[in-house]
């Protein structure tokens, strides 16, 4: 990852801004993408884990990385009863499922879940057009470098 930002960092600040305004609407695609895709029933009881999926960005480095953002929130449930909950403990079993899970101290079996993949899938979806992107923006490098020679 090093080398990748140092490789970044080399290139002309034209080409930089260029690849960076790619890779932030992809970012941002990608987040609206798999908040889409979470359905009630399918990890939006409280909308804790759609709220909490984010974009964090680094025009510096290049790098757009979306993902649950870290940290307890407070939701309050159907109920009215107010509880602390952490979504970044429970993104992978909605994305993923589970097997059939019994708690050790109690015994008490919780149950399995299917998977309802909504990261994979939002990432899947903003390849091509990423590359789309990317290509657009050779052209304006392109354009850009014309200048210079």
């Amino acid at each position: 990852m090093i080398e990748a930002r140092k490789a970044f960092q080399a290139l002309p600040e034209e080409l930089r801004t260029a690849i960076w305004e790619a890779t932030e609407e992809t970012a941002d695609r990608m987040a609206y993408g798999a908040k889409a895709r979470l359905r009630h029933g399918h990890g939006v009881r409280t909308g804790a884990l759609r709220d909490a999926i984010g974009v964090t960005k680094s025009k510096r480095s290049g790098i757009a990385r979306v993902g649950l953002r870290r940290g307890p929130v407070v939701v309050t449930l159907p109920s009215g009863r107010r509880v602390r909950h952490r979504p970044s403990a429970i993104g992978h079993l909605v994305e993923f499922g589970s097997k059939n899970r019994t708690q050790d101290k109690t015994g008490r079996r919780t149950g399995s879940m299917r998977p309802r993949p909504f990261m994979l899938p939002a990432a899947e979806e903003q390849r091509a057009p990423y590359v789309q992107r990317l290509n657009r923006q050779g052209k304006v490098f392109e354009r850009a470098m014309s200048r210079y020679l």
